[in-house]
């Protein structure tokens, strides 16, 4: 009984919006999100990703001193769900799937360790998330965050203009 309450508190809270925000932006704002992403990218590259290592520091840039980072042993189920990483809150672990791209795993890493943090919704832990690795000596998380949020804008910008993205691209 007490599994599916906290089921059932922990995952309502998981679409959670705190703050009714209008996410309009003028297609310019988005364009230059993206070079200032392209550039911090640029200025934080790194091709050394290794998943052991970027386990052993997550804790460190998130600030996070209980849970542990486990590389889930069976990726190719995590591969199926299309899934990054999970966190459990029930064991307070965060398992990440060691055959993303070695570039995204240390965001991934610091985005479970959002939740272990008590962040529910995933926007707010992608936040959280960001500001950790870009604010972390870590080059690798560094570089990771850009990337991924990197993604993010790309993403938005295909659909509003084609030339930019593909530009940037």
């Amino acid at each position: 009984g007490y599994l599916i309450l906290l089921t059932v508190l922990w995952f309502s809270n998981a679409s959670y919006a705190p703050h009714d925000m209008d996410l309009r932006y003028e297609e310019r704002e988005l364009i230059r999100l993206s070079e200032n992403l392209t550039e911090d990218a640029k200025e934080n590259y790194t091709a050394e990703f290794d998943a052991e290592s970027i386990i052993e520091c997550a804790k460190d840039v998130m600030r996070v001193k209980e849970g542990r980072i486990i590389a889930f042993p069976y990726p190719e189920i995590f591969d199926k769900l299309d899934l990054s990483g999970v966190f459990l809150p029930y064991t307070g672990h965060a398992y990440i799937n060691t055959n993303e791209k070695p570039f995204l795993l240390p965001y991934v890493a610091a985005h479970e360790l959002s939740h272990r943090k008590g962040i529910v919704n995933e926007g707010q832990a992608n936040i959280e998330a960001y500001i950790h690795c870009m604010n972390s000596d870590n080059r690798q998380f560094r570089y990771s965050a850009s990337v991924y949020a990197l993604k993010y804008a790309l993403c938005e910008l295909k659909s509003k203009n084609e030339a930019e993205y593909l530009r940037l691209e």
